[in-house]
């Protein structure tokens, strides 16, 4: 689970831009933040992983820019859009949207803090109360023995957007090729 990067002040730019958050794009110091650290991240995934993401423009943003970071030959050439991570949704309905993609050994869900809290908490220990929050640019995988189902994950790790960044400088200060 990937929250987006930081986007635009969300109280700004309901003053200034008609006030549709879905249309709130990524801070330019977010956009940086992804471009970074979305190598490091393709190459965690894996060059077979299915990426999805909300529908709102943030979250778009940086799947796209993660599937550009995608080793040659994966699969994930564009994001798959998920109307079902959307803030407002139930973890259910994501849930039940995520079984479209049930052989994918891996997927990845680039999405929103209500979301992807709901979503992480439902995974993990079956009910929506939270057990996480994800910071803007953060992540954490989940791993499943079977099915993905309510209570049936386990979190394997979470890291916080400064320390995938960290993570990443000094992958490609020590990886031959790794720097792009």
């Amino acid at each position: 689970m990937i929250r987006n990067a930081p986007a635009e002040n969300a109280e700004a730019y309901a003053l200034f831009e008609d006030g549709e958050d879905s249309l709130r794009p990524l801070s330019p110091h977010g956009e940086e933040l992804m471009q970074r650290t979305a190598p490091w991240i393709a190459r965690q995934l894996g060059s077979s992983a299915v990426i999805c993401c909300s529908p709102a423009l943030r979250t778009r943003h940086s799947a796209e820019i993660l599937c550009a970071a995608m080793p040659e030959g994966s699969s994930a050439a564009s994001p798959n859009l998920m109307p079902e991570l959307a803030p407002a949704e139930p973890a259910m309905s994501a849930l039940r949207a995520l079984h479209r993609f049930k052989k994918a050994e891996t997927i990845a869900l680039v999405g929103h803090e209500e979301s992807l809290t709901k979503l992480s908490s439902w995974l993990i220990s079956g009910t929506e109360k939270p057990l996480l929050a994800v910071p803007e640019g953060g992540i954490c995988q989940l791993t499943f023995k079977a099915d993905l189902q309510a209570g049936a994950g386990k979190l394997q790790w979470f890291l916080p957007p400064d320390l995938i960044d960290k993570l990443a400088s000094c992958e490609a200060l020590t990886t031959p090729g790794a720097a792009s």
